[in-house]
């Protein structure tokens, strides 16, 4: 009986979470809270066999998570790895620093390490794209598992948050490949880069240290029918506070539709970890608002490897029109305790050749400048 009142007053909780950020918090457990409560009915029923019950149930229920999360991940292959071991002589990973964000370890000392990597391209006539979005974790301890990861799913722009300064070694190791940098990984409390193979219009960063902003990057791309904005964000976590957690959606949901406005009706693309499932009705407003559709699926990436058992699908995208996504997948684990988001989109209009590149993608990285002038 008291797990049944229990998991009905979770769920219902959720339910009414339109009415209150503070309810909305209950929202994104609905996925378990509900199968929670209808085990928990069918065994006030068969009150005999509810330790029998209530064990089925739940397993099934935490399993089923599981098993879709295991069915959307592909493993890694071993002959990357044997690569990145080729690469200690020219990368060297540093050690964790907890000095702050304007000190950093050792960087790599070129971009050699990345030559097994496909190189920078010319967007051409392109009309289809591949995004690989990443929560790398900042107690990430094998991060060189990500150029393993790039080298397996080889997306023209990868988006990570929780890239910290000690993981920026890793910038200068994939220059090569991915030369088009903007971000702020020089800051813990921002974390977020956006990497490109593509020539950037302009870039830039922002965050909850500096303003209403969530932790964020961006970029740009162009396309025959104007700017494509790419943006990545971390969202602050409900239970860290649940009208902050609306803030920052509500905050992002105006700057895509402003930029949208400016470009006359202009390309958007987001994605990133929401701490949000789509049971929640904050990150259904954030849709609605942004006037964006979401990427279609459901995948759990949360918590994976060293966390546990993928439960909880809180990583997200969203585009807009003009943009449709031919494949929404998770990847494989890379020493973080979420799941990567691997994305393909088929664009409306051709990508063009960007106007402006980048002097330096270092330097623009370090910055976070506004825009990236051509040399």
């Amino acid at each position: 009986m008291l797990a049944f009142a229990g998991s009905a007053s979770l769920a219902l909780a959720g339910l009414a979470g339109a009415a209150s950020p503070f309810l909305d918090v209950f929202g994104h457990l609905l996925g378990h809270t509900v199968p929670a409560t209808a085990i928990s009915a069918v065994a006030l029923i068969w009150p005999q066999r509810v330790l029998v019950i209530m064990g089925a149930g739940g397993a099934a229920t935490l399993g089923t998570y599981g098993v879709i999360a295991l069915l959307g991940q592909a493993p890694l292959g071993q002959e990357p790895q044997a690569r990145i071991v080729g690469m200690a002589a020219h990368a060297r990973m540093p050690q964790r620093t907890d000095q702050g964000a304007g000190q950093t370890a050792a960087h790599a000392s070129g971009p050699q390490g990345a030559g097994h990597l496909r190189i920078a391209e010319r967007a051409g006539k392109r009309r289809r794209l591949r995004i690989l979005s990443f929560n790398t974790w900042h107690g990430n301890r094998a991060p060189e598992r990500i150029i393993t990861l790039l080298k397996k799913e080889r997306p023209d722009v990868a988006i990570f948050v929780e890239f910290g300064p000690n993981k920026r070694w890793l910038l200068d190791a994939l220059a090569r490949a991915y030369p088009y940098q903007a971000g702020c990984s020089e800051r813990w409390f921002c974390s977020v880069v956006i990497l490109s193979r593509l020539p950037i219009r302009a870039g830039g960063s922002d965050g909850r240290d500096l303003g209403p902003s969530p932790p964020m990057a961006w970029i740009e791309l162009m396309t025959a029918a104007g700017p494509l904005r790419i943006y990545g964000v971390h969202i602050m976590r409900p239970i860290d506070g649940p009208r902050g957690h609306v803030r920052e959606l509500a905050y992002l949901a105006r700057l895509i539709q402003a930029h949208r406005r400016r470009g006359n009706g202009g390309l958007a693309f987001v994605a990133g970890d929401f701490n949000a499932t789509r049971w929640a009705q904050s990150l259904r407003r954030f849709e609605r608002d942004a006037g964006l559709t979401h990427m279609g699926r459901f995948l759990p990436s949360w918590p994976a490897g060293p966390r546990g058992w993928p439960q909880l699908a809180i990583d997200h995208a969203f585009a807009s029109p003009g943009l449709r996504f031919t494949q929404a997948r998770l990847g494989a684990l890379a020493g973080s305790d979420h799941l990567p988001l691997v994305l393909d989109l088929a664009l409306a209009a051709p990508l063009v050749s960007a106007r402006q590149e980048p002097r330096n993608a270092h330097e623009a990285i370090r910055r976070g400048s506004a825009a990236l002038s051509r040399p």
